[in-house]
């Protein structure tokens, strides 16, 4: 779920991305990564991703970059956790390929940033909800994150390509 403030992919996200795959990626390519439940997302092609749990009606991703930092947690179910955030936090609504989803963010006093998404997948199917984790993480990792997040789609999508 894109913020209001996020910036333009054209130029900046390359920088961002080559920021998450570490030092000396000059490009970003992307690839798709195809999910549980007939869904895919956008991410960098240098980040790794794994299926740490796939137990009851629920199956758990978590994103890592190249140093092995985890940027992002996702799930998908039909009995996500309750979304919470400390005092100050920002609420949204919103849609995210044409889905209702819902938005937790905030950061801490350090700077750090948090956030929790979660998207309301059509009805009479499994999963019933995916959502997104991220946090402590640098504004521009959040960005990143935030961009995965908003690439969700039902469906496949066409393959990854080249940001320079």
């Amino acid at each position: 779920m894109p913020r209001s403030s996020h910036r333009a992919p054209g130029r900046v996200l390359p920088i961002l991305w080559a920021m998450l795959c570490g030092p000396g990626v000059h490009s970003a390519p992307i690839k798709v990564h195809q999910l549980e439940g007939g869904l895919s997302i956008r991410m960098p092609e240098a980040a790794s991703i794994s299926e740490e749990s796939s137990a009851g009606d629920a199956v758990v991703y978590r994103l890592r970059n190249l140093t092995g930092k985890r940027f992002l947690l996702i799930y998908l179910g039909n009995r996500p956790s309750f979304l919470r955030a400390p005092r100050g936090a920002s609420a949204s609504r919103t849609s995210i390929s044409g889905l209702a989803a819902a938005g937790i963010r905030w950061s801490d006093s350090q700077g750090r940033q948090f956030g929790l998404v979660r998207i309301r997948l059509p009805a009479q199917r499994w999963p019933a909800f995916v959502q997104f984790s991220y946090g402590p993480l640098s504004r521009d990792e959040a960005d990143i994150a935030e961009t995965v997040i908003g690439s969700v789609r039902t469906g496949p999508q066409d393959g990854g390509e080249q940001l320079e």
